[in-house]
């Protein structure tokens, strides 16, 4: 099922990125297990620790990216300590300006794992850009029922 998220995921964005328009489904939850290291709890502070190693990787201070997101410093701290979990909003502004996707801040699997459905996702990608944008919204269409068959059961 985790993987059938991804997959969704994906094609949202490879829909939008071809015609502009919002997919029925812009953003999704990840179905986590305790194999998988990250709990529901535990979301806050691990988004938090992205948001701390996306923006030193590029060299912003707190303050820098504050300034940037239009945050005051102490809420980029809050964030990034895991006080506070932000919006998908305000996380879409934080990714913009640390030129990080969206999707890499819910990056919850092991690095061995996520190697090889990385490359899988890249599979698909790939075809899918090869695609009109009808026959995208036609496998989205399929696989959000596919997934929804699976949250039944």
């Amino acid at each position: 099922m985790f993987t059938l998220v991804i997959i969704v995921d994906l094609i949202c964005q490879v829909y939008f990125d071809s015609t502009n328009i919002l997919p029925p489904v812009i953003f999704s939850v990840k179905v986590l297990s305790k194999d998988q290291g990250v709990m529901m709890s535990e979301i806050d502070k691990h988004l938090g620790k992205k948001i701390t190693e996306f923006r030193k990787a590029i060299g912003l201070s707190q303050s820098d990216l504050a300034e940037l997101c239009s945050l005051s410093t102490e809420t980029i701290s809050r964030l990034e300590r895991g006080v506070n979990i932000p919006s998908l909003k305000t996380l879409e502004r934080i990714a913009h300006y640390l030129k990080v996707p969206l999707k890499n801040f819910f990056d919850f699997g092991n690095k061995d794992k996520h190697l090889n459905l990385q490359r899988e996702i890249d599979r698909l990608s790939h075809y899918l850009r090869t695609k009109k944008p009808a026959d995208v919204k036609m496998a989205y269409d399929i696989l959000k029922r596919i997934f929804k068959r699976f949250e039944r059961k």
